[in-house]
């Protein structure tokens, strides 16, 4: 409790051991400052005024924020009230510190944005897992058609299609990377090394009349990334910038260096709850362009969100998804009418000694069983092999394929979908390793990070994502048989 005195500039008289704690200050440093001093909301004006209604209603509860002596503010309730006497009166104050009430409603804002972020983070991989299996029957059947056709015109109309088949697939890369599902095949590198080889296509991102500046910093750092993934999220930012400068001349700066973030940085930028604070490796994009409203700042990352007529709105979307699959973080500052920072922070990881590989063995052909659910997959699938010199049997479901190899079938490779209704793509290679525990499999889904995940953790299994095309298949099956053909 405090009370200051109106007649003195409402200058503190008196003040317990609680408000003392609270302004951190003694009633001796009290004693020498008015309200005014300690509220930067009061005005000596609006004190005055306060009084009136005071003298009127006899109490008042209001918020406002008290300043500390090391500049610190505490948001705080004062319940107001007046002492008078014949010579005197005071107004009395309990204050009542809200801080905690404050960061209750920023966790509950975060869990509510977090919620809704998972929201459409689920959404947008349900998507981009139905769009890319029709891709498969789509990509792989055109790019088939193309490479049989004798005529140059109907090959090249069969190309084109193919192209734009390869773009659908892009935006479907987009949303997985959004939903945190893309595809994670990691290299210890540095981001110098990634921005410099992206150099040409950070030009080509632009407009014509904006000048790209490289600047990585002299001390690399090390990370594990995805480096194409890290290098796609890098060219979306350059050209969500160089679409907010506009038609004006301008220059976006692309730099790196290295920053420790504590863990107010890392939930400032958004960064997945496996995110641990320390020293972080970043790319900054920074661009002299008109700034972001403040209005629409929270709403940058959302999928398919744009303010402008160009651009599909999944540039930076797509990009916060691919840097929280690493682990990191993103932020963007802002001045309206100036300029707009975003920076990518990425954990700082250990050197990693390469690998040698084997040398490749020719791959002899043989039978490969094709298990999926999806009957322009298995057609598709079975065109591209079967011209590749394999034989092909297919299987549409789990079930279907124990049954074929338990009846006597020997596959030389599975070519095995992983999200299957019924007896699901896991438990099939369960039930395969039961009694073919050598018998290499190619795992193939639209969901990206789950097929790549497990891939990982099993010997023999390799992963293939959807949407594939006719070389993407012959690769990762002929790969897969090598370890046979050595036997």
């Amino acid at each position: 409790m405090y009370a200051v005195r109106p007649s003195e500039g409402f200058r503190f008289v008196y003040a317990n051991a609680a408000a003392c704690r609270h302004f951190g200050r003694t009633a001796e440093e009290l004693a020498e400052l008015t309200i005014v001093e300690v509220d930067p909301n009061a005005t000596l004006d609006g004190c005055e005024r306060f009084l009136a209604t005071i003298r009127r209603d006899r109490s008042a509860v209001f918020e406002t924020v008290h300043t500390r002596p090391d500049g610190s503010t505490v948001p705080v309730e004062v319940a107001s009230s007046l002492l008078e006497s014949e010579q005197d009166e005071l107004l009395i104050g309990h204050v009542l510190n809200l801080s905690g009430n404050v960061e209750r409603a920023r966790l509950e804002a975060d869990l509510r944005e977090r919620q809704r972020t998972a929201s459409l983070a689920e959404m947008a991989s349900t998507v981009a897992h139905d769009f890319n299996n029709l891709l498969v029957g789509i990509l792989a059947n055109v790019a088939h058609a193309a490479s049989t056709m004798p005529g140059a015109e109907a090959r090249a109309a069969l190309e084109d299609a193919e192209a734009a088949a390869r773009d659908a697939a892009e935006l479907c890369r987009q949303l997985l990377a959004f939903s945190g599902e893309g595809r994670i095949v990691t290299d210890n590198t540095t981001l110098e090394e990634i921005l410099e080889s992206s150099r040409s296509l950070l030009r080509r991102a632009i407009a014509n009349e904006h000048e790209i500046v490289l600047r990585p910093a002299s001390s690399p750092s090390r990370v594990e990334v995805q480096v194409q993934q890290i290098q796609q999220a890098l060219i979306d930012v350059v050209r969500n910038a160089s679409e907010a400068l506009g038609v004006r001349e301008g220059a976006i700066v692309v730099s790196s260096g290295v920053a420790d973030l504590g863990e107010a940085e890392l939930r400032a930028g958004r960064a997945p709850a496996s995110a641990r604070p320390g020293p972080h490796a970043y790319l900054e994009v920074a661009d002299s362009g008109p700034g972001i409203d403040p209005a629409v700042l929270p709403r940058i990352f959302e999928p398919f969100f744009s303010t402008r007529k160009v651009g599909r709105g999944l540039g930076l979307s797509a990009a916060l998804g691919a840097v929280q699959s690493h682990g990191g973080a993103i932020t963007v500052e802002s001045e309206r009418g100036r300029r707009t920072v975003v920076r990518l922070y990425f954990p700082i990881a250990p050197e990693r000694r390469a690998i040698t590989s084997e040398p490749a063995v020719a791959a002899h052909p043989g039978c490969v069983l094709v298990v999926d659910d999806e009957i322009p997959i298995q057609r598709a699938a079975r065109r591209i092999l079967e011209r590749a010199g394999f034989e092909v049997e297919v299987a549409s479901s789990g079930i279907q394929a124990l049954t074929l190899i338990q009846g006597g079938l020997d596959p030389a490779c599975v070519l095995l979908d992983l999200t299957m209704p019924g007896l699901g793509g896991r438990e099939t290679l369960a039930r395969i390793r039961q009694f073919r525990s050598s018998l290499p499999v190619v795992l193939t889904s639209g969901y990206d990070a789950t097929g790549m995940a497990e891939a990982e953790s099993v010997p023999g299994v390799a992963f293939l994502p959807k949407p594939f095309g006719p070389v993407e298949l012959r690769s990762a099956i002929e790969t897969a048989v090598r370890p046979r053909s050595r036997r």
